[in-house]
């Protein structure tokens, strides 16, 4: 462990004072992200501790809540702290983003899904993590460090990387990835019927339809309805829906490699 931090040169502190969490690179500020702590002062513990363990969709016991549901209050990333074992105290996500900013926890330090999932992608265990009462020094006089854009989401369909518009390619609408609907659809040989006076789009091949409502969170495929889990979103004149509308596609399945930033939809 005490390797990784070397050559990771990673560190965070997290203030109370002002419910930020700021990462360190070999001492110089890169980012600064708002954070929820205990909504009493001696909740969250005050020190200096190291990240032991990191897990993905966590399951929160208290409440028998499997690891990926939306309304897991431990959101899509744990990072575990030294004291407790690594199972007590962590950082992670949540699912009362309006808590972010506020003394709300029991004690860990809650973030957005979004920036938890970039930290957890970029500090290793071993990271030192001190917490302390003190305001966090911003070399950018007060003003929050920019996030640096991520990297855009590269869709591939039927082995086939497809060249999209920088502006028009998949998104992240918080824990979930939306897909520009036509693209993806008519590479995967099906075709996009828009019924305006309805506001519904129809997607067809080999005489089976499938319905989506552009307005609401509802689908039907293979005549049965089905929940999104996020709703669809009009943009560019072209309408993006979650990715996991096209597991209820037959045949098709999707794969997302989250380093690479890459979306692949292939048939089973």
């Amino acid at each position: 462990m005490i390797c990784n931090i070397a050559w990771a040169g990673y560190s965070i502190t997290i203030s109370k004072a002002s419910n930020k969490l700021a990462l360190y690179d070999d001492g110089k500020q890169i980012r600064v992200f708002p954070v929820a702590t205990g909504r009493h002062h001696s909740f969250t513990p005050e020190g200096t501790f190291t990240i032991v363990s990191k897990i993905v969709n966590p399951y929160y016991g208290r409440g028998k809540i499997p690891g990926g549901s939306p309304n897991n209050p431990l959101g899509p990333r744990w990072l575990g702290l030294s004291i407790g074992g690594g199972g007590t105290y962590g950082i992670h996500g949540n699912s009362n983003p309006a808590s972010i900013g506020t003394y709300a926890s029991g004690g860990c330090i809650r973030m957005y899904d979004q920036d938890v999932i970039w930290l957890f992608n970029h500090v290793p265990t071993g990271t030192p993590v001190t917490i302390n009462s003190s305001p966090i020094s911003n070399p950018l006089r007060g003003i929050i460090a920019e996030k640096p854009k991520p990297k855009p989401i590269k869709l591939v369909v039927r082995n086939k990387l497809l060249s999209l518009p920088h502006n028009q390619g998949p998104e992240e609408r918080g824990s979930h990835i939306l897909i520009p609907l036509r693209p993806a659809v008519e590479n995967l040989g099906y075709e996009l019927v828009w019924h305006n006076k309805y506001n519904i789009v129809e997607i067809k091949k080999e005489g089976i339809s499938s319905f989506i409502d552009v307005e609401g969170d509802s689908t039907m495929v293979d005549g049965r309805f089905h929940r999104l889990p996020t709703l669809p979103s009009l943009k560019n004149n072209g309408l993006y829906v979650p990715l996991e509308f096209f597991n209820l596609l037959a045949g098709i399945t999707t794969r997302w490699n989250e380093q690479e930033r890459k979306i692949t939809l292939v048939y089973k």
